[in-house]
Order: C-alpha cells, then sequence, then structure tokens
C-alpha cells in the first residue's frame, strides 16, 4: 500500500464524472472561491485601514488588530471552511462504498 493511500483511497471514476466528488464549475471550484472570499472578508476593514482607505475612527479596534495576523486569520478561516464545505458536499461515492450483492 502506497504512503498517501494509507488513509484514503482516490475514487477515480470520480475524476472524470462531471457530478463526481472532484466537479469543478468552468475551470473553478466553488467551494474552494467561498473559502478563499470568507477567509479575506475579515481581514478587509484593517487592510482599508492601513492603507488609509477608510478613516481610522471607522474601523473597529479589534479589526484592526485583527490585520496584524492576517496571515494566521486568513489561512486558518479558509482552512476549516473549505473541510466543512468538501465534507458536506461530499456524496458517498460509489467507487468507495462496498456493494451489496443478494
Amino acid at each position: 500500500m502506497g504512503r498517501g493511500r494509507r488513509f484514503r483511497q482516490a475514487a477515480v471514476p470520480a475524476l472524470y464524472d462531471p457530478n463526481g466528488d472532484y466537479r469543478y464549475t468552468h475551470g473553478f471550484s466553488l467551494i474552494a472561491l467561498i473559502a478563499l472570499v470568507l477567509a479575506v472578508l475579515p481581514n478587509l476593514p484593517g487592510f482599508l485601514e492601513n492603507v488609509k482607505l477608510v478613516a481610522p475612527v471607522a474601523v473597529p479596534p479589534v479589526l484592526v488588530a485583527l490585520y496584524s495576523y492576517a496571515w494566521f486569520v486568513g489561512f486558518g478561516i479558509g482552512f476549516f471552511v473549505y473541510i466543512l464545505l468538501r465534507r458536506l458536499s461530499a456524496a458517498p461515492s460509489p467507487a468507495l462504498t462496498p456493494s451489496v450483492t443478494a
């Protein structure tokens, strides 16, 4: 057994199925795009205040402080949102589900 295949095996037929586990919409993963947007949003007010596009009084201080850790906040939110949405959208794959024959 290969090193990377220890925990999960890829469903090879799903790679070629337009409605399979690995589906994309016009070349983009909608789940990844949603995770990206949700990861960037909490950092946006602090960024806008930092580059002086909004007045400092318009942004709560907690969001300005959060921007100091933007990389970590964005990565954490993006990671968990992506995993959550991927698991919620995953249907049981026939290639990985044991078949029952009568």
